[in-house]
């Protein structure tokens, strides 16, 4: 039976389903019901929290790489994907919601995600071992060394390339599989999608076609309508702030990995602010005042030489004076007057 009490961080929904604040969620609530085999021999393992069905809330978090694009495995006990037709064969789409670089700082926002998160990961490493038939549905009841048990589904060291429990924490690695801890880790989750049953309905890029059920919204919480294999990379580019609501609802397992499945239901997109360039920055008239200063500066002295004052008076009047001048006499006269505010009486003296 489900609770119907709502604890710190919780909503209740219905009968049968809870929202949790990824912070609040309490590793003792989780439960795991009998597994199910596919067509394919992978094992589907429904997940409760408080024997109702979760969803997990997660705050706005840069996405760095945008959207991502999953594709068929070439290998399914190594998890590589064929990229080379990575548009043409997706089979679905997915974020990397990103902890921040001090992220092991205590003193970060980011650090309470962290420690949640390994939390998180090492309950589904237990519930693993207490239930390593999820791995071999041929292994005996007494399964043996609990060491070795742990090593094999967490690793020999946390975050091991070869663990099969792949961890809700996802990190980048170095060339020898190791984490390469320089680089925050990062949390995964994949967008509802539906694509066409028909394989070669594509667009003009030859992108399957397809529609996410996922729920998107701007920053002012208005929905975002006909998200689509075309449009998707536009609505939510790279470095994008991303908020979430993802259902918990089942691990799948085989006997090289057991994951948890992280649907998005709902997102709310705050795409980076960058600057808009249909406007031209550069042609604001600073340069072609310039350019016809300099011009007028050049035509002015070179044909004449200015005396202001009577009986041959001072020569060398400031250029300043006549920057708004035209290349003729008259005009130089006015400017003159205008700037010095009293009678003068101008001569000018042609060179050559």
């Amino acid at each position: 039976m489900s609770s119907s009490v709502a604890h710190k961080g919780e909503i209740l929904k219905g009968d049968n389903m809870i929202i949790v604040d990824f912070l609040s969620l309490d590793p003792n609530a989780f439960s795991f019901g009998d597994f199910k085999l596919d067509k394919y021999k992978n094992k589907t393992i429904p997940l409760r929290y408080r024997d109702r069905i979760l969803f997990v809330k997660f705050p706005h978090r840069t996405i760095p790489f945008g959207v991502n694009t999953k594709t068929p495995m070439i290998d399914d006990s190594k998890g590589k994907s064929d990229v080379s037709t990575k548009e043409e064969d997706a089979t679905g789409y997915d974020i990397a919601w990103s902890l921040g670089k001090e992220y092991k700082s205590e003193s970060s926002e980011d650090y309470a995600y962290y420690k949640k998160a390994r939390e998180i990961d090492e309950m589904f490493v237990k519930a693993a071992m207490n239930n390593y038939k999820w791995i071999d549905q041929d292994a005996p009841e007494n399964d043996g060394d609990k060491l070795f048990l742990r090593q094999m589904i967490a690793g020999k060291k946390d975050y091991a390339s070869n663990a099969k429990w792949k961890g809700v924490l996802k990190w980048s690695r170095n060339k020898d599989k190791t984490i390469n801890e320089d680089y925050p880790p990062r949390i995964n989750a994949t967008f509802d999608v539906v694509f066409s049953a028909d394989k070669e309905d594509r667009d003009d890029n030859r992108r399957r076609k397809c529609v996410f059920k996922t729920s998107f919204y701007d920053s002012d919480g208005k929905p975002i309508k006909d998200v689509n294999q075309s449009n998707y990379d536009s609505v939510v580019p790279k470095f994008s702030k991303f908020s979430m609501l993802c259902k918990w609802g089942y691990l799948t397992a085989c006997a090289n990995w057991i994951t948890l499945k992280s649907t998005i239901v709902q997102c709310a997109v705050i795409p980076r602010e960058e600057l808009t360039l249909h406007e031209n920055f550069l042609n604001d008239g600073s340069d072609e005042e310039e350019e016809e200063t300099n011009y007028i500066e050049e035509s002015m002295l070179a044909p004449m030489n200015v005396s202001v004052g009577g009986g041959g008076g001072k020569k060398a009047v400031a250029i300043k004076e006549f920057m708004e001048a035209e290349d003729n006499g008259e005009e130089i006269v006015e400017e003159v007057e205008t700037v010095v505010k009293k009678p003068l009486r101008l001569t000018t003296k042609k060179t050559g």
